[in-house]
């Protein structure tokens, strides 16, 4: 009877505090330590652990992907056609996310070096071709697109993921606001 009731213990602590059962099972002699070293980590708290630690990576993961996905250089010359010289992120606002998942960011980036006459030449080269916009106010360039739900995505990028992306730059600054998004 004594016997039953360790184990029923064992059973009980096993499935609500595994570190209990862990001590139990050695201070009773019941089983070997590599059983209970095994028991322990597949133990349902250990595995309720484990789910809540890979729940935290992937949604640390997503917001790193939010924060740093549009801020490749290579990324954006390949989507937006112009090449651009090198820049760091200055400022990220990032948007409250929907239960759809949906969300809005603002990355401000500033260019290393000063933006010259031949890349304002090439920007209104892709204004006559309508692939990029120009204001005539304020000579603030701006390129946008979407991709997903049905429109095509710009080569390398995903068909499935619904996104949107913006670039603005304003003629004179060494700044441009980049806008991206899921929807």
């Amino acid at each position: 009877m004594k016997k039953i009731l360790k184990a029923f213990a064992l059973i009980l602590s096993w499935l609500t505090l595994s570190p209990l059962f862990f001590y139990l099972a050695k201070k009773w002699g019941l089983m070997n330590k590599g059983w209970r070293i095994t028991l322990l980590l597949i133990s349902p708290l250990f595995l309720v652990g484990y789910l809540l630690i890979g729940v935290f990576i992937f949604f640390e993961y997503a917001e790193y992907e939010r924060k740093h996905g549009f801020l490749d250089k290579d990324r954006i010359e390949r989507i937006t056609e112009v090449r651009l010289p090198d820049f760091e992120l200055v400022e990220c606002e990032m948007g409250d996310m929907n239960f759809r998942g949906e969300y809005s960011d603002e990355l401000i980036i500033e260019f290393e070096d000063s933006l010259t006459n031949d890349f304002y030449a090439t920007l209104d080269s892709l204004v006559e071709k309508k692939v990029w916009s120009k204001s005539k106010d304020t000579g603030r360039y701006s390129f946008s697109t979407m991709w997903g739900n049905g429109i095509p995505a710009p080569e390398g990028e995903n068909d499935e993921a619904d996104i949107m992306f913006s670039i603005t730059i304003e003629k004179g600054t060494n700044r441009a606001v980049i806008g991206t998004g899921s929807w």
